[in-house]
């Protein structure tokens, strides 16, 4: 029965971090830890609140994030009420739960958890374990809320794989599938094929499919399911096409075009650093496109092109003002390391990289070590707060074998980020990369100092 006192937002807090949470461990993947019925049942109880709004559902290893925040930022300029769900946060978990662009404030999350919690321990009590996860009480959170504030239009995205993950109870109005590479191994499997497979299991029935440009065996699995569930698919570098684009570095942004099968859209504009975000554009810019089609968006061009101007991902080779220049990437698997380095050694002027990294120990860090060392002159190896993260010993010795200069490790990333700061010229570049834990821990040192 729920308590009739309104919780406080730490009662909600520590509710929610009493629960399982695999974001702090290493699951076993698989219907047992990852279960949709759970899920399934919780929503029901909750009355199905993800039903009532169309949702652009998205999962990808690089640039699933950054698609979601598109689709939000060009959703609010078209005059929508956007409901925005992705992870993991940064600074604070409200970040995770943003509505018209801004995190849940901390009273409503209070409120939300306190609503949610009624169904979860009725579960508890008539159910067998496992019981509901930390993910997905603050899905089933997310969903509620947004239904309740009368959202018109949720961006979600994935939070592992696809197929079992805690969204995948949700009938989008459109999916989406960015680029597709090597991450989270041990549970979706060493192939691009069963990776592909795990992730296209957010494909439903009929719903139109955009994708970005896969490798063979992720292009097929994409083909497959989508011919298989009857859904359109649009892929780029086929049916979407990104021409005359230029990158403006004065403004720090690009000017692009973008041709998707439904309409061309000139003159874009997007402050974002990176060639891989063109595509990631040109993915969000036809998923708006199905949408407007469907009658979920007014045909407003302008409205789209501000969105697309206004948009602001942190994290995500995010610039902050200042001598030397500080870049923060929350770049952890290879597919990301290769979009980082070409967009650091393609776009951005520097004398020297200081890095500052840490990893967790189930990414590919060998891999993502392999591509990034050669282009850093100081190496400052730390650990994140997250009890998976690789201990900086450890980090260093994989390092040696593509590095052999300045290594300044600590096991405090403050005490890292400072060291390169106070070290660097005015002319270099400090890049902190590797882990999106990692630039949350330092995002407060960076605004006190910055």
């Amino acid at each position: 029965m729920m308590d009739p006192e309104a919780w406080s937002y730490e009662r909600a807090f520590d509710y929610l971090n009493s629960r399982t949470n695999y974001e702090k461990k290493t699951p076993t993947y698989g219907p047992v830890t990852f279960n949709l019925d759970r899920m399934r049942r919780l929503m029901h109880l909750l009355g199905d609140p993800q039903e009532r709004y169309p949702i652009v559902h998205v999962t990808g290893t690089k640039g699933k994030g950054s698609v979601t925040g598109m689709v939000e930022s060009c959703g609010r300029q078209l005059g929508l009420l956007t409901g925005m769900y992705t992870s993991p946060h940064l600074v604070e978990l409200r970040e995770r739960i943003a509505l018209a662009g801004e995190p849940i404030r901390a009273d409503e999350f209070a409120r939300v958890l306190q609503h949610v919690s009624g169904p979860v321990e009725h579960l508890r009590g008539v159910a067998l374990p496992p019981h509901p996860t930390f993910f997905e009480i603050l899905s089933a959170s997310a969903f509620w809320y947004f239904a309740d504030r009368g959202v018109k239009l949720g961006a979600i995205e994935v939070g592992l794989g696809g197929r079992l993950d805690s969204t995948n109870i949700v009938s989008p109005a459109v999916t989406v599938l960015t680029r597709i590479g090597f991450d989270h191994m041990r549970q979706l499997g060493n192939t691009l094929e069963s990776i592909a497979t795990e992730k296209s299991g957010i494909i439903k029935p009929g719903v139109p499919v955009v994708s970005a440009r896969q490798d063979a065996e992720a292009g097929e699995v994409i083909e497959r399911v989508a011919s298989e569930r009857g859904c359109e698919l649009m892929r780029a570098g086929e049916e979407i096409q990104v021409t005359d684009s230029e990158w403006q570095a004065q403004k720090r942004r690009w000017m692009l075009s973008v041709k998707t099968p439904l309409r061309e859209h000139r003159g874009l504009e997007l402050p974002l650093l990176g060639r891989h975000q063109l595509e990631n554009c040109a993915l969000a810019v036809t998923a708006l496109d199905v949408l407007r089609r469907n009658g979920v968006l007014p045909d407003d061009e302008d409205a789209l092109k501000r969105g697309l101007l206004e948009v602001v991902l942190p994290a995500r080779l995010q610039f902050i003002p200042g001598k030397p220049t500080l870049l923060l990437d929350g770049a952890h698997n290879p597919v990301s390391i290769e979009a980082l380095v070409e967009a650091i050694t393609s776009f951005v002027r520097y004398r020297k990289l200081h890095l500052v990294f840490a990893m967790a120990t189930d990414k590919d860090v060998q891999q993502c070590l392999r591509l990034l060392m050669p282009h850093v002159d100081v190496f400052y190896p730390t650990v994140t707060n997250s009890p998976r993260a690789m201990p900086t010993d450890e980090v260093c010795q994989l390092a040696s074998r593509f590095y052999r200069g300045p290594v300044r490790g600590s096991g405090d990333p403050r005490t890292a980020l400072r060291d390169a700061l106070a070290s660097a010229d005015r002319d270099d570049l400090v890049l902190v990369a590797g882990s999106l834990y990692l630039v949350g821990d330092l995002l407060p040192l960076i605004r006190e100092i910055r």
